[in-house]
């Protein structure tokens, strides 16, 4: 039903605002970012890119907007299975926010975080372990340590640790991973368990 609204709003609104008009761009990445969830990854693809072309500027320091455009599509394609591609665009959505924002924004611990994911579906743990950390340096410095995100990283570096047979240090990470999300969730909560398997 949402979907049906927003692809209203931008018909009544192209040619009042015209079709590279922010507001539009907004109803452009809101509706692809609908796509994605329900799996129509192509359709989301090309509504993103439509946002994107609304939030570009010109110059080197672009809009947020336009770097978040950029990682979606990263992502996108990453669940895609089209690594390269996944690649090229969190690069450039990572690229994008450090210009825009600085360096370690805490905006930019999401491309981090992708990337590490693209390495990980590849089996190159060393990597994913490397973009895992970058992405959690930045969240902990930003929201400080002990919030479900910091818990989740600390939790995929161990996993990553044991994949390589570094069980000391997967066991170090997955218990600060206990130790940061238990206060939060509960010890009953399914998420506990994911950590407790791997230990």
């Amino acid at each position: 039903k949402a979907l049906s609204y927003y692809q209203k709003a931008i018909e009544c609104n192209k040619d009042k605002l015209g079709t590279k008009h922010r507001n539009i761009g907004k109803i452009y990445l809101n509706v692809g970012k609908i796509l994605a969830n329900q799996g129509q990854y192509e359709e989301a693809l090309r509504h993103i890119e439509h946002a994107e072309r609304s939030f570009i500027k010109k110059g080197p320091t672009q809009d947020p907007e336009a770097c978040f455009c950029a990682v979606l599509q990263g992502s996108i394609y990453r669940e895609m299975k089209n690594y390269s591609l996944a690649m090229q665009y969190l690069e450039r959505g990572l690229q994008m926010y450090e210009m825009a924002l600085g360096q370690n924004c805490l905006e930019a611990a999401v491309p981090y975080e992708d990337i590490a994911w693209v390495y990980q579906y590849q089996g190159q743990y060393e990597q994913a372990i490397h973009y895992f950390k970058k992405s959690l340096e930045i969240r902990e410095q930003k929201l400080g340590s002990n919030t479900l995100l910091v818990g989740n990283l600390y939790q995929q570096i161990g996993i990553q640790y044991k994949n390589l047979g570094k069980y000391d240090l997967a066991y170090e990470h997955l218990i600060k991973a206990l130790e940061i999300k238990e206060p939060i969730l509960g010890e009953n909560n399914p998420s506990m368990y994911l950590s407790l398997i791997h230990i």
